[in-house]
């Protein structure tokens, strides 16, 4: 049985990373969209958000650390009230954390 995951959490957390290193190690993936979309925005003149106020931390990330906890916990709340079961990824290099997604999924 093929066994699916997502990885998710606000902005700045490490999601891309931890795909590239995945990826890397020959796991199947979908590539995260977010950086594409605000690249796309941006080429066309637009806010990389809709709010352009948002405090800018880099060239495509434009959310503070509180805006990025935000975002993490209505992703968590949203995921809850439909039934997935959230593990956290405990902070380290990306190899540490690319090892503790594969344990946790028996890869």
């Amino acid at each position: 049985m093929q066994r699916r995951i997502i990885v998710t959490g606000g902005p700045g957390a490490g999601k891309t990373a931890l795909l590239a290193a995945l990826a890397a190690r020959g796991h199947v993936h979908v590539p995260e969209t977010a950086r594409a979309i605000i690249r796309d925005r941006k080429s066309r003149g637009l806010s990389p958000r809709p709010e352009p106020e948002i405090y800018t931390t880099d060239s495509e990330r434009d959310q503070s650390f509180a805006e990025s906890v935000r975002v993490h916990d209505t992703l968590c709340a949203w995921y809850r009230r439909c039934g997935y079961a959230l593990v956290a990824v405990a902070p380290g290099s990306v190899d540490e954390r690319c090892e503790q997604v594969l344990r946790h999924v028996d890869l």
